[in-house]
């Protein structure tokens, strides 16, 4: 669900050059790095490389609440 969000706004927005790309705001590059973390977590355990520990990638979403903590102030009580 998430990576489709990311690249419906990256065909929207565009992904690097630009005055309003993608990548331009704060909140869509920790959206990005998310995504992908994900990706390479999917891709690591269907090709079961033990080589890279996937618990730091994990980690990255818990910062994805803190995101819609942000834009719905009623979540923060």
């Amino acid at each position: 669900m998430f990576t489709i969000e990311a690249l419906m706004k990256i065909v929207a927005l565009g992904f690097i050059m630009g005055e309003t790309t993608y990548l331009k705001f704060a909140w869509n590059v920790m959206d990005f790095v998310i995504v992908i973390s994900g990706l390479t977590e999917i891709v690591g355990y269907y090709t079961r490389y033990e080589g890279f520990n996937m618990r730091i990638l994990r980690l990255l979403r818990i910062l994805r609440p803190m995101k819609a903590m942000k834009t719905i102030p009623s979540l923060r009580k």
